[in-house]
């Protein structure tokens, strides 16, 4: 009893209950991995709203710095290590174990023409951020410093929050990126 390869791939290829399974593995596999998808990228818009919100609310304490940080309009060390523990507050755990700030300031020269007297950058957080770079480089924002009553111009921040993507099955297939970045810029108030 000698089974013809041809006439069995024939045969399979002819039943209707054999295409019926075929088109099922086939379709099954493609709806299970557009689902698996869709769930990790839904994850990945829900972590980015959380760290650009993250973001947004120490950009707020850092334009407050009149009333929290003594009446200072220069950023030292220790101002965005208090910041890094806010910061670390504010995330998930997974998140907090691993993220790296970066607060960048410009003051300018008293006087009517606007020239930049001091550019100062500082990191913190629990990750190494020394080679990171920010979403827009502040010397590059001076126009948005604006003129005030007290006849200066004001002083502008930036603040750039970088924390890891989590690990999905789109961020295996380099489909995610590896890091969110959620940079503010804010004026002295």
């Amino acid at each position: 009893m000698m089974i013809n390869l041809k006439t069995a791939v024939r045969d399979f290829s002819d039943a209707v209950a054999g295409s019926i399974l075929t088109e099922a593995a086939f379709i099954f596999t493609v709806l299970v991995s557009l689902c698996v998808g869709a769930i990790d990228y839904g994850g990945f818009i829900a972590q980015r709203g959380r760290i650009e919100s993250v973001s947004y609310s120490l950009a707020s304490v850092l334009r407050e710095r009149k009333h929290l940080f003594d009446d200072r309009e220069m950023i030292i060390q220790e101002d965005v290590d208090r910041l890094a523990a806010l910061t670390a507050t504010l995330l998930d755990h997974p998140e907090a174990a691993n993220f790296c700030l970066s607060v960048e300031s410009v003051t300018f020269r008293p006087g009517e023409d606007k020239v930049v007297e001091n550019y100062r950058r500082y990191n913190g957080g629990m990750a190494q951020c020394n080679n990171t770079r920010p979403a827009a480089l502040l010397s590059d924002l001076t126009d948005l410093s604006v003129w005030s009553n007290r006849q200066r111009w004001i002083p502008i921040y930036q603040l750039t929050l970088i924390v890891p993507t989590r690990k999905s099955s789109l961020q295996t297939l380099s489909l995610l990126p590896d890091d969110i970045k959620a940079a503010s810029i804010v004026i002295r108030r």
